[in-house]
């Protein structure tokens, strides 16, 4: 070494230029190799800056890091004295080595803080030891970019493993590169089977030659040129499963290249979509069918007389097939009120046998308990046969010998008369009506009703037609008589008509027609031949214009037309046809009319309903997925906090930042319980809750970014309530949102919340709009608590007060009309009311009552404290979310239990059974309710109870409104736990099950 460095020493200016580049070369090795190779290649970049630099003696010191925990320290030459030492120091680790005593030092920088330093003892070395400083920082920044740059593949390629997304790649020759583990959950395969399939066996044989034919249009664009710049793919079609179904997906590809931009492969992401394409044939077949119903009624209307007989059987035909029938048939009474009916109008399926005979002379004598209920409650509904009473037995004898194994029948009636029944069957198999089959049968009963009666009018208005002049000339007298009869049909029917003569004067008009006119105050029921222009309506004018158009063009006019007057809407259906005598000329013209406004309405309603439905399920279904996805965060972020609290200083650091992850993931929850509150969910899953925090999180929520004020009047010893924090919380969400919106100028909303007793509730007024019941009342000492809402808005007029929690009732332009009407329902459930008090210009206050628990109950639940409840036994965990069984599983044994997981119901009865017999059984099982393509807990814990009626299980859901959640017991659970949550609750809940008695406890 002193040869090696006499000659360093001796360098000339290249010899300086050399060095630099030993020195630049020696340090920028020592980070490039592995750790093991670290510290020699320290000594050894020392010993060369030593060698050129020319000082007595040098060191080098490295702070603890993570790179040196216990810090570092060397020094040249190892026999050389420190200057104030006696000793000389070689290289180590820890404390008492140190660069202090030397006289000079260099820093080592590392962004901006110092991590270490070089000690000179004398100061011609600067410069050298300078450069090898700058040098160690560059090192140690490649360094930590190449790690950083390993850590981020890593954390994609986890993302791309744990995606529910199908991701893949392939060549040119479109050979598989890479397809994701979530192919399994696709479509049922393994990534390797799936990538010794061919892209062709991928899709069924009726979606194939859409992206085959995308693919080679496009391969052949690259072949052409292999730089193209873009190539957007976006398709749906349906791909094969291994179970021999089919899957609906989502495409979007895309081009891979390599550095230079030509195009090596393709690659792409396949979602399945069979949910949504499900919810759009269902709506679609709605649409369908709402669209039948409307082409129905204007068909009734425009068919000739002759052609309304076939227009009947189409539109049975129609109906049958839409509520998925076997057979529709209409019934009518032969003659009026004589109780004999005949099977008139039938449609059956071709495959469906018939049998006619048996259908003929059904008396409604021998069928009372039919009759009766189409008479008084208008429909009969039967899933099966077992549905009839046991007084129905002739209905249930001829009913079998007919083949039917469900039926549904509405009467048919006009003006109160009974008519007959509209009936659909099944013959094939026995199943369940739809919740809505009464509702449609109801409206095309309606149709059926109109059409027949207007067929059997029209065929007297024909009959009276061809004869008129006859009966004139022959028989004075039985004009009379038939005038008679005439006028009877004629005032009878629900239709309103009217005659004109052909010089358009007014002849006569039935009872409907002359109440029509009463109603909107605009006389039409005139002669038009000498009538002025007048301000009106437009009744006139439209009764004046549509006969002028039938005595011009002789022929019959119809259409289908609204009328807007005093802010209301009247959609009326009209037919005008030519009267003529028997040498074929017109002499009158007769309109056939009817007010159509109620039955559009209900049609636009049941259209509105179905949509929202539609909208439920998917919120449903999102919220329950939010909600696994928020339990697998919550339960990491507990586990996180748990390791983070022996961390010292660093530690409290790490926690701050995880309280406010779970704030974050608190906020989520709250949002997923708005979506299932959406759903329409049922009844509340309810705990001991701080109402008063709910209100003000609420509040403070609903109101970020509006010019209005919050003031609240929260009593300091509020009781608690048990309730479902998620849907109370929408009820003041849409309550505070109108308040809001009623104040577009600004305001102030005053939130009170109080203590009261049953003694003090107060009767509904007048003034106040509320659902308050009987059963509300009970022992009038009993706490409940009184929350008011109050705003300064434009406040709700007199007329409008009492139809605000009714659905779809709104006064605002994009409003929907659900908000006030689900509060109302949710308030309900909780066994509370609501009121309203307004008046225009001065504001509006809402006040809820709902049921208080004791202090006694608050005490107790105050006692469970926060802190988590440690323990010891075997748990058993059933769900099908592989993220929240090892989450679960980790924190399990952190409280000390003994923890395994299953993901459905057949693999965690097989493991119970084995543990069972073993004589090691487990002492609790917490179960998801939803496993899809599974057994849920539902049924598995029944099964359980069968083999040991002890068993104790949890029952836990991202469905917070599923019926089990709330009454869990009923089902065998003996408690329940709402995803998401975290470790503190967990632990609470399986403390309280593991130490109970029996099945049943407060939710907390």
């Amino acid at each position: 070494m002193t040869s090696k460095r006499a000659e360093n020493n001796c360098l000339d200016s290249n010899g300086t230029v050399n060095g630099s580049s030993m020195i630049l070369e020696a340090f920028h090795r020592i980070f490039r190799g592995s750790e093991e190779d670290m510290i020699p290649g320290i000594r050894h970049a020392l010993e060369v800056l030593w060698s050129i630099t020319g000082v007595s003696s040098l060191c080098i010191q490295f702070q603890e890091s993570e790179l040196f925990p216990e810090g570092f320290f060397c020094s040249v030459p190892e026999s050389s004295v420190r200057p104030g030492t006696g000793a000389g120091t070689g290289a180590g680790t820890g404390a008492g080595t140190g660069a202090d005593d030397y006289p000079l030092q260099v820093p080592i920088m590392m962004h901006d803080v110092k991590i270490g330093c070089f000690g000179l003892s004398e100061g011609h070395g600067l410069e050298m030891t300078a450069l090898a400083a700058t040098t160690l920082k560059l090192s140690l920044d490649c360094r930590e970019k190449i790690r950083n740059v390993l850590q981020s593949q890593d954390m994609y390629r986890t993302y791309v493993e744990l995606s529910n997304d199908c991701i893949w790649a392939a060549d040119l020759n479109l050979n598989w590169k890479y397809i994701s583990p979530s192919v399994f959950k696709l479509r049922g395969y393994t990534p390797e089977e799936a990538m010794n399939q061919t892209i062709a066996e991928m899709f069924t044989p009726e979606s194939i030659h859409i992206p085959m034919g995308i693919m080679q249009e496009a391969l052949t664009q690259v072949a052409m040129d292999p730089f193209m710049e873009h190539w957007p793919l976006l398709i749906e079609c349906e791909e094969t499963h291994k179970n021999g179904s089919t899957v609906w997906c989502e495409i979007t590809a895309s081009f891979t290249r390599d550095e230079t931009g030509r195009i090596i492969g393709v690659q792409g992401i396949s979602r399945d979509i069979s949910a949504r394409k499900k919810a759009e044939d269902e709506l679609r077949n709605r649409l369908d069918y709402e669209n039948t119903i409307s082409t129905l009624a204007t068909g009734f209307i425009n068919l000739p007389l002759s052609g309304i007989s076939s227009g009947i059987l189409d539109a049975l035909e129609r109906t049958g097939e839409f509520l998925s029938s076997d057979t529709a048939a209409i019934f009518l009474e032969k003659e009026p009120g004589c109780g004999l009916l005949d099977l008139v109008y039938e449609w059956t399926r071709s495959d469906v046998g018939r049998n006619p005979e048996l259908w003929k002379n059904i008396d409604s004598q021998y069928f009372k308990w039919w009759f009766s209920q189409l008479k008084e409650k208008g429909s009969v509904i039967l899933n099966s046969l077992d549905q009839l009473p046991f007084e129905a037995e002739s209905e249930r004898d001829i009913l079998a010998r007919g083949g039917i194994l469900s039926a549904a029948a509405v009467s048919l009636q006009m003006g109160g008369d009974f008519l007959g029944f509209l009936v659909l069957s099944k013959k094939t198999a026995a199943s369940t009506w739809s919740s809505d089959t009464a509702k449609l049968l109801k409206i095309t009963g309606e149709l059926f009703s109109n059409a027949i009666v207007r067929m059997e009018t029209e065929k007297e208005l024909l009959h009276h037609q061809q004869n008129l002049e006859r009966l004139v000339e022959e028989r004075t007298e039985a004009l009379k008589h038939s005038e008679t009869r005439f006028r009877s049909i004629f005032e009878s029917t629900s239709d309103c008509i009217a005659v004109w003569n052909r010089d358009t004067s007014f002849l006569y008009g039935n009872s409907s027609a002359r109440e029509l006119q009463k109603r909107i105050s605009e006389e039409f029921l005139v002669d038009f031949q000498n009538l002025s222009p007048e301000v009106g309506y437009g009744f006139r004018t439209f009764f004046r214009d549509r006969i002028n158009r039938v005595l011009e063009d002789l022929a019959t006019v119809r259409e289908v037309t609204t009328f807007n007057f005093y802010g209301r809407t009247l959609v009326i259906d009209s037919a005008f046809s030519p009267i003529k005598g028997i040498d074929g000329d017109i002499f009158a013209v007769v309109a056939l009319f009817r007010d159509i406004t109620e039955r559009r309405h209900m049609e636009e309603e049941l259209m509105k309903a179905k949509k929202i439905e539609t909208i439920g399920v998917l919120a449903g279904g999102i919220a329950h997925d939010f909600n696994n996805f928020l339990t697998t965060i919550m339960l990491n972020l507990s586990m996180a906090r748990m390791k983070a609290e022996g961390l010292g200083s660093v530690g409290e650091a790490i926690i701050k930042k995880l309280d406010a992850a779970e704030r974050g993931t608190l906020r989520s929850r709250d949002l997923a319980e708005q979506l299932i509150a959406f759903a329409k969910g049922g009844a509340p899953v309810r705990s001991i809750t701080n109402l008063g925090k709910v209100i003000v999180d609420c509040a403070g929520f609903t109101l970020s970014g509006w010019n209005v004020k919050c003031k609240f009047n929260i009593e300091s010893d509020l009781c608690p309530a048990l309730l479902d924090a998620g849907q109370i919380g929408q009820v003041f969400n849409n309550l505070i949102i109108n308040a809001a919106q009623s104040m577009p100028g600004g305001g102030t909303i005053t939130i009170s919340a109080s203590n009261v007793k049953g003694s003090a509730l107060p009767m509904m007024d007048g003034g106040e709009k509320s659902n308050l019941t009987p059963r509300n009342f009970t022992d009038p000492d009993n706490p409940y608590l009184l929350i008011t809402v109050e705003d300064q808005g434009s406040g709700i007029s007199q007329e409008d007060i009492g139809r605000i929690f009714d659905p779809f009732f709104t006064t605002k332009s994009k409003g929907h009309g659900l908000g006030l009407a689900l509060s109302y329902t949710i308030i309900s459930k909780h066994d509370g009311f609501i009121t309203v008090t307004s008046r225009p210009e001065e504001g509006t206050k809402f006040s809820i009552y709902l049921p208080a628990l004791s202090k006694g109950a608050e005490e107790k639940h105050l006692s469970m404290g926060n802190e988590l409840i440690m323990g010891a036994g075997k748990i058993l965990i059933m769900d099908d979310e592989e993220d929240i069984r090892n989450a679960l599983i980790e924190m399990l044994e952190a409280l000390g239990y003994d923890a395994h997981g299953e993901e459905d119901g057949t693999s965690m009865i097989e493991r119970f059974v084995e543990s069972y017999a073993s004589g090691a059984p487990y002492d609790l099982i917490i179960m998801d309710l939803t496993i899809p393509a599974g057994m849920g807990g539902k049924d598995a814990i029944q099964m359980l109870l069968d083999i040991e009626p002890g068993v104790r299980a949890i029952a836990s859901s991202g469905y917070s409104n599923d019926p089990i959640m709330a009454d869990y017991t009923r089902y065998g659970f003996v408690d329940v736990i709402p995803k998401p949550y975290e470790m503190t609750q967990l632990s609470r809940v399986i403390a309280r099950a593991m130490n109970s008695g029996c099945r049943g406890y407060e939710t907390f």
